[in-house]
C-alpha cells in the first residue's frame, strides 16, 4: 500500500497530492466527499483540496492540505485530522460562503 503521512503540506509528496483528483475523502466520524481539485499556492505547491460534499455533492469544501491525515493513493483516499478539520471557504450553487458572508459568483460567458 502506497501511503503518504504527516500534518504539514512538506510531509506529503506534491505529486501525489496533485494526481488526488476522484479520491475519496474521510475524516474519523465518516465521509465527506471526493476530491473535487487541487488548488495551488502560487510556488506551484498543493495548498488546499477542493471537496465535493453533501447528499448532492452541491457544496464545494476547501480544506487546507494541513488538515491531510493521510493520503492512500493504492485505494484513492484522503484521511482528514479531525472531524471537524478547517475549512478556509465553502462553495454552493454559485455563491461563495465565507464566514457569516454570502457573495454572489458573476457567470462566466463565453
Amino acid at each position: 500500500m502506497s501511503r503518504s503521512r504527516g500534518r504539514s503540506k512538506a510531509a506529503f509528496d506534491a505529486n501525489a497530492l496533485g494526481n488526488c483528483e476522484d479520491f475519496l475523502v474521510d475524516s474519523p466520524a465518516g465521509r465527506v466527499g471526493y476530491v473535487a481539485e487541487v488548488r495551488y499556492a502560487s510556488a506551484g505547491e498543493p495548498e488546499a483540496l477542493a471537496v465535493r460534499a453533501g447528499r448532492a455533492s452541491n457544496r464545494l469544501l476547501i480544506i487546507p492540505v494541513s488538515q491531510l491525515a493521510a493520503l492512500f493513493v493504492s485505494t484513492r483516499r484522503v484521511l482528514l485530522r479531525s472531524s471537524t478539520p478547517d475549512i478556509t471557504a465553502t462553495e454552493r450553487m454559485g455563491t461563495i460562503e465565507l464566514q457569516s458572508a454570502v457573495i454572489p459568483i458573476p457567470s462566466r460567458r463565453p
